[in-house]
């Protein structure tokens, strides 16, 4: 059975970092060969690890460096002295990765392979609405994979309609059948994975940040593209509250610099070194616009206002918060907590454990069947 993993975004980060999503889809690559599958992974070269590129391959990219440099791009110093270290790294050879600059015609080369099914990791971009229309149409099925939520680390998810705000999830009608024990089984793993402290709750309001280029922010976020807009929109609403503002991990230390007058002038900054997670259980309000640590607030049943879309949407576990929502509201918002029961048993059904490898292969071959 050939499979076709596609990794073809366009990221907005330099060309030839070692990104993640690539090395998802060799994990994918590796276990569809291990299951005696046919998998291909088609990429755009500039999306791909430079560890996985032939010598003259990883020559291009570092042209392509000097041309975006020329260009009047930035380029991190950081960034452009590993790449320049990994042209000294052994290449790690995938027989079949197919580049799109050497394919004439996308929809005549998936139509020749006669690929029984695709694999797309996350899947909402514009550039991946061009794949998703070809494949359709050719009736190829499409199973799109996501990071899990909890906790995100080491698990995914499968998704026949999409992943986040395109999720089968969003505003679906809970399973009748979730029993109590199902139910007592979630919350006894969550406690084990999130667990609470004797503290009491305090009377403080996290904010959490998302990455401004992710495609919560991109394209399910209807209010705010800008986290500094966001945080200043807060200001105005939660004047005289207790905030603490947690800026993505991703960002690391440019986020103190970037957002050091909103710190100086209306909130606290988290911590550094801090992990965002550790301050949830003491928080009486945590707010967002889509992330995975809202998801995670939830596990501690606490009250989670949403300024953004997602898979939480229409599942009435969070305030799906917009700009005429008062602070009054967002203050004396409850959460469901019989909702948020069945909401995060719905979530530990169709998350896998990367490890796990039988259950992981067992959901794929129930998607492809």
């Amino acid at each position: 059975m050939k499979i076709l993993l596609i990794s073809c975004y366009q990221v907005d980060s330099l060309p030839g970092s070692f990104y993640s999503i690539f090395n998802e889809y060799v994990h994918m690559y590796k276990l569809f060969q291990k299951y005696n599958y046919d998998p291909y992974i088609l990429t755009d070269r500039k999306n791909v690890p430079i560890h996985y590129l032939s010598l003259k391959e990883r020559l291009t990219v570092i042209l392509d460096i000097l041309k975006d440099n020329a260009n009047g791009k930035i380029i991190r110093i950081r960034s452009c002295i590993k790449i320049i270290r990994s042209l000294l790294q052994k290449n790690i050879k995938i027989k079949k990765v197919i580049y799109t600059h050497k394919i004439k015609s996308l929809s005549n080369f998936i139509k020749e392979m006669n690929f029984n099914s695709a694999i797309i990791f996350g899947g909402a971009r514009d550039d991946s609405y061009i794949i998703n229309h070809k494949l359709s149409k050719l009736k190829i099925p499409i199973i799109y994979i996501e990071r899990g939520w909890l906790p995100q680390k080491n698990n995914l998810y499968f998704d026949l309609k999409g992943t986040n705000f395109h999720s089968s999830i969003v505003q679906s009608t809970f399973c009748s059948n979730v029993s109590k024990k199902e139910i007592n089984n979630t919350n006894k793993y969550l406690s084990e994975i999130y667990p609470k402290n004797n503290e009491s709750e305090s009377d403080i309001i996290i904010v959490v940040l998302q990455m401004e280029s992710d495609t919560t922010t991109q394209y399910f976020s209807p209010f705010f593209r800008s986290n500094r807009n966001f945080l200043k929109f807060l200001s105005i609403l939660l004047k005289g509250e207790k905030v603490i503002f947690c800026p993505h991990p991703l960002e690391g230390k440019i986020s103190r610099k970037k957002y050091k007058d909103i710190e100086q002038t209306y909130f606290s900054i988290c911590p550094e070194n801090t992990k965002t997670i550790s301050l949830i259980p003491n928080a009486k309000v945590v707010i967002g616009i889509n992330s995975t640590v809202l998801i995670e607030a939830l596990a501690y049943k606490k009250n989670v206002i949403a300024y953004g879309k997602g898979i939480f949407t229409g599942n009435n576990v969070m305030m799906e918060a917009d700009l005429n929502t008062t602070k009054n509201e967002i203050l004396s918002y409850r959460c469901n907590q019989q909702n948020i029961d069945l909401f995060l048993t719905q979530l530990l059904r169709v998350q896998f454990n990367r490890k796990d490898i039988s259950k992981l292969m067992y959901a794929i071959n129930n998607l492809i069947s």
